[in-house]
């Protein structure tokens, strides 16, 4: 990951699988394409060793939100 981005693994919340959600403030004010193409880069180097994955970006407000939303339906 790039050293200065300010993004890693720690701040993404991620599971790498064949899916990523991350999580950031760095989200802020981006949009979805803005946010997957940081993500894109900074995971350059674990993407490369990926066949085929999906990623969905979130802000934190935005996580909250859907893990509320989540919750509810359970």
């Amino acid at each position: 990951m790039a050293e200065n981005s300010g993004i890693t693994a720690e701040t993404l919340e991620q599971t790498i699988r064949s899916k990523l959600e991350a999580t950031s403030p760095q989200f802020e004010g981006k949009t979805s394409l803005a946010k997957s193409r940081l993500v894109n880069a900074n995971l350059k180097e674990e993407i490369a060793q990926i066949h085929a994955w999906s990623n969905k970006t979130y802000t934190p407000a935005q996580w909250e939100k859907l893990k509320e939303i989540e919750a509810g339906e359970a």
